[in-house]
């Protein structure tokens, strides 16, 4: 759970830096990446996805 918790907050801290260089939701969906948490199940599967929720947050305020 530490590791979740720890991989959705460094996401969130990324997926910010991108909506605020004006990146959301292209190009941050391709270019966002968090390698250090590549062992986390679904990673692969879901990281485009991920950031596009965060886009959602960080980009539109949802």
């Amino acid at each position: 759970m530490e590791k979740q918790l720890a991989f959705m907050t460094d996401l969130s801290a990324e997926v910010k830096k991108a909506s605020d260089a004006g990146k959301c939701f292209d190009p941050a969906g391709k270019e966002v990446r968090l390698p250090q948490y590549g062992t986390l199940t679904g990673y692969e599967a879901n990281i485009e996805w991920n950031v596009h929720r965060g886009c959602g947050y960080w980009g539109r305020g949802i």
